[in-house]
């Protein structure tokens, strides 16, 4: 048995902790790096977004008639962040820093979980680095939390569209192969639980698509799977 493989049962125990070990190392570094970022002011096109943006600056209308999604229905749930931000902490720019540091961190998560399961699909399973899973997934979900070109899609506020796009798009992509691994092991087409993973999948996807443009090429990234 592949020792990178995860299981389709419950997770053993020894899992969980190299599994918890390797995230909590992920995180550890993603908030060392961008420790000193959390009172970065507004810039640019912080001003037109957040600051001077009534419509976020009203959480009640902002649902009531619909004018949050009005105003921008194809980035509707990046909006509908910047909208809560603003209600519970105002413009203190802490709160939008948190957030987006967190959505990064979530997007590292995610990258070093479909990874482990690229590694579980037919075409990876049997290659010569199958037993190095848990390090390239390592390696990657690392690289990705601390990678200078990271940086502006953190600390700059309102590119917050192209980090929470990006954490959404993953989801899709790991609760898909989910959902397809599922059916390999059940051995049918129509498994509850893989019909239950394309569901969260669609709406991972749904999610992605209404925070940013760039999410429209999910469709054939998933078809390449």
């Amino acid at each position: 048995m592949n020792s990178g493989a995860i299981p389709d049962g419950p997770v053993r125990p020894a899992a969980w902790h190299w599994r918890s070990a390797h995230l909590l190392l992920v995180a550890a570094v993603g908030l060392l790096v961008y420790a000193d970022t959390f009172d970065v002011p507004f810039i640019f096109d912080d001003h037109s977004s957040i600051v001077h943006n009534a419509v976020i600056q009203n959480l009640d209308t902002f649902w009531a008639d619909g004018a949050g999604y009005r105003y921008n229905p194809r980035r509707f749930v990046g909006y509908l962040s910047f909208a809560l931000n603003y209600h519970f902490g105002g413009l203190n720019v802490f709160g939008y820093h948190l957030v987006n540091l967190s959505v990064h961190l979530g997007s590292a998560c995610l990258l070093y979980a479909l990874c482990l399961l690229l590694f579980r699909t037919p075409y990876l399973r049997t290659s010569g680095m199958a037993g190095r899973s848990r390090l390239v997934a390592l390696a990657a979900a690392l690289l990705f939390v601390a990678h200078p070109v990271q940086t502006q899609a953190v600390t700059y506020l309102v590119q917050r569209f192209a980090s929470m796009a990006a954490f959404f798009y993953l989801l899709c992509l790991v609760l898909y192969l989910r959902g397809r691994l599922c059916q390999e092991a059940d051995g049918k087409l129509l498994s509850p639980k893989a019909g239950l993973y394309a569901l969260g999948a669609l709406a991972a996807a749904l999610a992605a698509m209404k925070t940013k443009e760039i999410a429209f090429t999910l469709p054939l990234v998933v078809m390449l799977l």
